[in-house]
């Protein structure tokens, strides 16, 4: 009886192998042209590009080909246009090549591209634009990180920038000796919830990266209680006039981002501590959280 089953199974096997494919999809993703499995090649399958490797499998994830980077999604499909990764945005053209090491104007807003394709907005359109304002917190954090560096300042060279909230230069301000004609600006949701006609140095600083991270249309809501504080909230000290935004909260004190922190430069500075015990004077400080829009 046993060989009586084995020897159907194996005439069916035989029958199986013997049938002619001219082209197709295999087991494991691979792909078979007149019975030959496709490697280290790309094929275009109904109006789709993928890519197959050594191992002749379908190709997920970068693929390095003719010189270029290209990307294909979890289904093998080759990516083209904006992509959001857990590591950066990224833009690939047309044909799915990757730019990198330029600038490049997208749909009005302007863009740096550095070696490993991640792209850093240069300007406000390109800051609130998609896919950037639709990243996950931390990985706005990071991006933010890249556009305003640690030490640099968030000023400009010429009055004539100052309503470009996107930039930075290397030289302090000097509004502490001069006026704040090269401090840049942003109003923003905050500005109208604490009716603030102007808002420049640490107050404008901190209205933008807010909207950035929750969103323009993002309502506001203020509240006092430290315990009640968690990243992202804006902090506005009324005693000191000084605004920042939390990064990290702790019981014991919370870790920052801001600018203008010595009131005379505009010096962007990531990371300071700040204990709980300065932030829970009452009458000295509330804080602002931002909630989404009805």
């Amino acid at each position: 009886m046993k060989k009586k089953i084995l020897s159907v199974l194996f005439c069916l096997l035989f029958l199986f192998a013997a049938q002619p494919v001219s082209a197709g999809w295999e087991q494991c993703w691979r792909y078979t042209e007149n019975g030959t499995v496709v490697r280290s090649a790309w094929r275009q399958l109904d109006g789709n590009w993928y890519y197959f490797n050594a191992d002749g499998v379908r190709h997920s994830g970068w693929v390095f080909s003719g010189g270029k980077w290209y990307h294909c999604g979890e289904d093998g499909k080759m990516n083209t246009g904006w992509l959001a990764l857990q590591d950066g945005v990224y833009l690939l053209n047309g044909s799915g090549a990757m730019a990198a090491n330029c600038t490049m104007t997208v749909d009005g807003g302007n863009y740096r591209f550095d070696a490993s394709g991640r792209a850093v907005p240069l300007d406000e359109t390109a800051l609130f634009s998609e896919p950037f304002i639709s990243l996950p917190f931390e990985q706005k954090v990071s991006l933010l990180r890249k556009i305003f560096p640690d030490g640099s300042y968030w000023n400009c060279t010429s009055a004539n920038l100052r309503s470009d909230p996107v930039g930075v230069t290397d030289i302090p301000c000097s509004h502490h000796t001069k006026d704040s004609m090269f401090c840049r600006i942003y109003n923003g949701k905050t500005a109208e919830f604490l009716q603030v006609n102007e808002c420049y140095q640490c107050l404008g600083f901190a209205n933008l990266i807010s909207d950035f991270l929750f969103g323009r249309d993002s309502d506001v809501k203020a509240f006092l209680k430290y315990a009640n504080l968690r990243p992202g909230d804006h902090v506005r000290l009324t005693k000191d006039q000084h605004s920042f935004i939390v990064l990290e909260k702790t019981d014991d004190y919370v870790t920052v981002l801001e600018c203008n922190g010595d009131y005379s430069s505009c010096r962007i500075r990531w990371d300071r501590k700040i204990s709980a015990e300065q932030l829970e004077k009452r009458g000295e400080v509330f804080f602002l959280r931002r909630t989404a829009a009805k």
